[in-house]
Parts: C-alpha cells; sequence; structure tokens
C-alpha cells in the first residue's frame, strides 16, 4: 500500500511532479508512462538491468543544462543532475523517495520543531522539513562533500534559502581539517570512513562538527519542540552518537539507517545499550526492535538501508513518536 492511501497525514515528499519539461507536459507524460511500461518487462525478463539507464535516458530528455527540477508534495523544489541515477529512479519512476521515513515525518513532525539533517547530500529531507518548519534556523543540512554541497547550496536556493546549509563532516569533535572521501558519480557513499566510500572516491579537506555543537546551535527552541536529528552519514553514525552525552539527546528523536549489510545491526546495538527505545519504520508503520538481533529477520536485502527512529524514554521524543505511530495504525 503507498503511504499516500495508508496514511491520513500528507506525505512531503510523494507523490513528485516535473517543472516544465523540455519538450512539454504531454511529452513528457507519455515518455514517463512508456518507462513505467519499459521498467515493468526489464524487471521481469532483464533482471533490472537496464532500468537505471533508461530512467536516466527520459530525465536527459526533459532537462534543462543538464537538470531536472522535481516538486514535492510538500511544495518544494528538488533540482537533480539528470545523470544521477541514485536520485532520478525514484523520483522520475517510483514518485518517492523512503515512504517510511517520509510518512513519519509527515505525521509526527510539528511547526514548532527542528530538523538537523546530516549528512543532507541535495538535501530533499530539508527540502520537504521545511515546508513545515518555517524558520530557516532551525532546518539546517549538513553535508561535507564539496559536490554535493554545491548541489545541495542550489537546491536551497531554488527554495528561496527557507534552510540553512553548512559545509562540515560531522564528527566527534569540532574544528578538526579531515580527508572526506566522495565520489563525484557515486555521492550517496561519500563517507569519513574510506572503507566506506566507493572504489572511485578521492580525498578531499573538509572541517569536522560534533553533534553537541550542533544540538546547541540554532534559535531560542519553543518549549515543546522536538529536535529531529537524521543520520545518514556513511559509518560515522556510532562514533558521533557515542560521542554525545545521552542528557543532550532527551528531547531528540533520532531518524537513522541500520544497513543490511551489517548482519550486527551495530548502530541499533549501540542506541539500545545506550537505554534508547527503537522502532523500525515500514511504509505503513513501525516494529518495536528490544534485541538487536532482532532487527535481522527484517534485513532481506544487503544493499538495502532500514530507516530506524530512536528517542531517550526520559524525554519527550518517546510520546510524540507512539502518537504518531497511533495516527498511522488509526489510518491504515
Amino acid at each position: 500500500m503507498s503511504p499516500r492511501s495508508a496514511h491520513a497525514a500528507p506525505c512531503l515528499i510523494f507523490p513528485t511532479a516535473v517543472e516544465n519539461p523540455r519538450f512539454g507536459r504531454v511529452v513528457h507524460q507519455v515518455a514517463r508512462n512508456a518507462l513505467r511500461w519499459y521498467v515493468r518487462v526489464a524487471r521481469r525478463f532483464l533482471g533490472g538491468h537496464t532500468v537505471g539507464l533508461a530512467c536516466v535516458s527520459v530525465a536527459r530528455a526533459a532537462a534543462h543544462e543538464g537538470v531536472i527540477t522535481f516538486r514535492l508534495a510538500s511544495g518544494g523544489l528538488v533540482v537533480v543532475q539528470a545523470s544521477d541515477r541514485y536520485w532520478v529512479l525514484p523520483l522520475l519512476l517510483d514518485g518517492g523517495y523512503e515512504p517510511d521515513l517520509d510518512w513519519f515525518l509527515g505525521t509526527g513532525m510539528h511547526s514548532q520543531d527542528r530538523f538537523l539533517d546530516c549528512g543532507a547530500n541535495i538535501g530533499i529531507w530539508s527540502v520537504a522539513t521545511s515546508s513545515v518548519i518555517h524558520d530557516p534556523a532551525r532546518v539546517v543540512a549538513i553535508e561535507a562533500g564539496a559536490t554535493s554541497f554545491a548541489n545541495l547550496s542550489r537546491n536551497a536556493g531554488r527554495n528561496s534559502d527557507r534552510f540553512s546549509v553548512l559545509h562540515r563532516a560531522v564528527s566527534e569533535m569540532s574544528g578538526e581539517t579531515v580527508e572526506f572521501f566522495s565520489d563525484d558519480a557515486d555521492t550517496a557513499s561519500a563517507s569519513l570512513v574510506q572503507a566506506m566510500a566507493s572504489s572511485g572516491a578521492a580525498s578531499e579537506k573538509v572541517t569536522t562538527i560534533s553533534l553537541a555543537q550542533l544540538l546547541a546551535s540554532g534559535s531560542e527552541p519553543h518549549e515543546d519542540a522536538l529536535t529531529f536529528l537524521k543520520l545518514d552519514i556513511e559509518g560515522m553514525e556510532d562514533t558521533v552518537i557515542g560521542s554525545c552525552e545521552p542528557r543532550l539527546l532527551d528531547d531528540v528523536i533520532v531518524l537513522y539507517e541500520d544497513h543490511g549489510r551489517d548482519l550486527e545491526s551495530g548502530t541499533t546495538r549501540l542506541l539500545l545499550e545506550r537505554g534508547f527505545l527503537v522502532w523500525l519504520l515500514l511504509d505503513d508503520g513501525a516494529q518495536s526492535i528490544t534485541d538487536a538481533a532482532d532487527l535481522g529477520w527484517h534485513k532481506t536485502d544487503a544493499r538495502k538501508g532500514y530507516n530506524l527512529v530512536a528517542t531517550r524514554p526520559e524525554g519527550r521524543g518517546s510520546a510524540r513518536v507512539t502518537t504518531a505511530l497511533e495516527t498511522a495504525r488509526m489510518a491504515h
């Protein structure tokens, strides 16, 4: 079931529409329908090997100067390189991105909250959440890679700078100059950990910022505000969480990925050991995780990252998560 049909609250990213396609909307829609037909055939008979190439071909036909612009359901605009399969495939073909995280943020986030987008890449979640939180100081996109940061900055400008951008690498300490490994052909795998980056990654210098400093910065919070902390920092999650005093996370909802290839579910194990409550997000709800070993049963694809939510039981985040899950359950 799609997030749109499963939940009463509107999703922030689903669906998408292409802004001003080069040969007009009618031609683009015909091409998009043909693409969907071709993809069904390719996935059935060709193992899906040509799907990415087909999506890029349609995106390039609709692009202006090599980029294609999507309008999100939340009203924001996301500019993507037409050759970037990582983003073009879900946005052009599937009409959405990470529906599990999409419905959770669309349901659980309030206008007075704060969103820290650590490892923002092109900033799709910052674009989406800044339609709910109308203060650029309370939606901050942090990105270390130079190419990704340039694309992130472009998306901030395309949306009238309704969120802030920060060119830093999130680490255990602030102010250090470190090596960051990034590949322009695969920016989603960029990391401070060389082993986590793609084989074609090159080294670049970047300055670090600690999670404690990020949490302490920003505008004066509303008394009912929570911080939604999205950690997508490719192998640094354990280090960053472990370096932060637990009390600083009392009113924080941590959003993170536990990769299918990590059979030990290390980040989830660390959070549970530190006393966090953890839920695995599903397209139509969530599953409570009390033992990291149980998460392994859900990891059916080693290539996939599984979205989870964690909160401190002493803080106000757990009540917000429970309310969001109940809303989802009643709407399903």
